[in-house]
């Protein structure tokens, strides 16, 4: 028995893939496999394709040097659309769903199509990663096997720092939601209260610069609406425009960080300027 993770990376990939942090999290479940006594690997569509933003010696195959047969499993995840499990037939299948907001992504609005993945006979599970992916796929699939897994921080990649070694740096990333960064910076801007702060853009950068950044950011703008586990930075203040995800991690108090949810750019630039003041980390 052989479990291929498949990650798609398109016909085109820029060197070293996509920044994505679902795709390294597929990496290191690979890797979580294969360390306990499982022959995983990842599976890719374009041979000698590797994610290289990230530091990993997981094993590769790729999909024109793969005969699969029976005894095996491909795991497949959630964004790949209705025909999803009619890659590889055949074979066993399981759904990592590490996002529930995509699951469907590619789907009809013809009220007549049923196609999806989720209730093929070769589909026997389907992973994802917080109790509310778990809800929402349990109330549209209520007889699928679902399985929750947890994730977490490797301390050793992303430390914690105590927020008085902080620089009075604001730091973000441009992929999702930049309208909205853009008006925070410059509300903030035209009110005098970046005078003494820097900002840090965090776009094209290896998980080490990345790191690096986040360590010494004093407040991180986190940006995204349909977040399937955004794993968030630790020891500074975390301003998050309101994300889908963040209530039930936020009332769970998960994170070793001030947190703060906003609805709008102004209420965001509010929560900023106060990190100043008498705010603590929680």
């Amino acid at each position: 028995m052989t479990i291929y993770v498949y990650c798609p990376e398109g016909p085109n990939p820029p060197p070293g893939g996509i920044i994505a942090g679902g795709a390294q999290m597929l990496y290191r479940f690979v890797d979580v496999l294969n360390n306990n006594g499982f022959d995983a690997y990842m599976l890719h569509q374009n041979p000698g394709f590797k994610c290289g933003w990230f530091e990993h010696e997981t094993k590769i195959a790729y999909l024109s040097q793969v005969s699969m047969d029976t005894s095996d499993f491909l795991v497949l995840p959630e964004a790949l659309g209705p025909k999803a499990a009619d890659n590889a037939r055949g074979v066993k299948k399981v759904i990592y769903n590490q996002n529930c907001f995509l699951s469907f992504n590619g789907f009809s609005f013809d009220n007549k199509v049923f196609d999806t993945p989720y209730l093929d006979d070769e589909v026997v599970a389907v992973m994802t990663v917080s109790e509310h992916s778990r809800e929402y796929l349990r109330y549209v699939f209520p007889d699928i096997k679902i399985y929750r897994i947890h994730y977490g921080i490797e301390p050793s990649t992303f430390p914690y720092i105590p927020f008085k070694e902080k620089k009075k740096l604001i730091s973000f990333m441009p992929r999702k939601l930049i309208g909205d960064i853009l008006q925070v910076v410059n509300i903030l801007k035209f009110r005098g209260k970046l005078e003494n702060y820097e900002l840090a853009v965090i776009d094209k950068m290896n998980q080490g610069e990345v790191s690096k950044i986040l360590g010494e950011s004093m407040i991180y703008l986190s940006s995204s609406s349909y977040e399937g586990f955004g794993l968030p930075p630790c020891g500074g203040y975390v301003e998050w425009m309101h994300c889908r995800r963040l209530p039930r991690l936020w009332r769970k108090r998960v994170f070793q960080t001030g947190v703060f949810l906003s609805r709008s750019g102004r209420g965001c630039c509010g929560v900023c300027e106060s990190c100043g003041g008498s705010y603590r980390p929680l």
